[in-house]
């Protein structure tokens, strides 16, 4: 496999869209949440428990800060990264940064009964750290613009 860089004109690889849906995805399901808890939809706020949503109530202004830089800096990176914008790999490094800090600084604070654990939000984080890999690696094949 070639892994020079590719003429401007060609078509990016396969992998980058499949790559750049997984993120889509995740980073929009992670926004929705976003969005449902700051704008308390009342149907979406019905399915989820008592203790959970006193648990959001709790929540200090800089956690609600850490949670939209996160969500949305992923998603618009997501995008970046479709779009093949070299901007994408910031935007990633953004929401990675802030989502490790975020989680860190969060730990003081007491999970509600039957909330799980933060490995699923750890696992976001790793996610974005792989995407700002892929994308640096995108960018030096000349995929990003």
């Amino acid at each position: 496999m070639n892994d020079g860089p590719l003429p401007a004109h060609s078509n990016p690889p396969v992998h980058l869209w499949l790559v750049g849906a997984a993120a889509l995805v995740w980073f929009a399901i992670g926004s929705f949440d976003f969005g449902t808890a700051v704008l308390q939809f009342e149907s979406y706020q019905e399915t989820l428990p008592d203790e959970l949503k006193s648990h959001w109530a709790r929540f200090p202004i800089w956690l609600w800060l850490a949670w939209a830089i996160t969500s949305l800096g992923g998603l618009l990176g997501a995008i970046g990264l479709l779009l093949r914008r070299r901007w994408a790999i910031n935007l990633f490094w953004a929401a990675a940064l802030d989502g490790a800090l975020g989680l860190l600084l969060s730990q003081s604070l007491p999970l509600p009964a039957g909330a799980g654990n933060m490995m699923l939000s750890w696992l976001g984080v790793v996610f974005c750290f792989a995407l700002i890999a892929y994308a640096v690696w995108m960018n030096r094949r000349g995929v990003l613009r």
